[in-house]
């Protein structure tokens, strides 16, 4: 009688696992399907701007800040650019800055002259 007592406990043991190890695995198919829909969704989106840059008057000498906001996935390269020609802030050092700030993009232009009006 004992000996039947144990097949039955350890097969009852098995069909557990059994049915664990497969909740397991539909919860993980589950994980995984959102997941290929997440990067589905997010894979890639075009580059758009989600705050646009605004118009700045500013006096002589004085420093300006242009900002926008940007998104896009794979995140977007921004490059700046003044009547066509990029802006290298190591052409003039101490005149321009570019920062990235997840999304955040700004050109500083420290000391403002005529010459750096622009449409």
């Amino acid at each position: 009688m004992k000996k039947v007592d144990e097949s039955y406990y350890k097969t009852q043991k098995l069909m557990l696992a059994k049915v664990d190890h497969t909740a397991l695995r539909e919860q993980a198919e589950r994980r995984a399907e959102e997941e290929r829909q997440f990067a589905a969704e997010h894979a890639a989106l075009a580059p758009e701007f989600v705050l646009g840059l605004r118009h700045h008057t500013v006096w002589e000498k004085m420093k300006v800040s242009l900002s926008c906001v940007i998104q896009g996935a794979p995140s977007p390269l921004i490059k700046w650019y003044k009547d066509g020609v990029q802006i290298q802030p190591t052409a003039v050092p101490g005149k321009y800055t570019i920062e990235n700030k997840i999304g955040l993009q700004i050109l500083e232009i420290s000391r403002c002259s005529p010459e750096d009006s622009g449409e």
